[in-house]
């Protein structure tokens, strides 16, 4: 899932953290705000808002994506 994992290196970046591949994959199919709070205790981030984060990584993984819809 290489398109997510870019929503949540852009989203990262916002907290001056450039995500490793080898942290986020084993915690991929994780629950989002879960996710977000294994991210911010790994790379030790206190006091950061989860609900922020998870916000700021759908809407990359929405701006950053198309999406096609088929008939039927």
């Amino acid at each position: 899932m290489e398109f997510h994992f870019a929503a949540w290196r852009k989203a990262m970046l916002h907290y001056g953290i450039d995500l490793a591949p080898e942290d986020y994959y084993p915690l991929e199919g994780t629950n989002l705000y879960e996710l977000a709070k294994k991210l911010f205790a790994l790379y030790k981030l206190n006091g950061c808002d989860e609900k922020e984060l998870v916000n700021n990584k759908e809407k990359y993984y929405l701006d950053t994506n198309t999406f096609v819809l088929y008939p039927g």
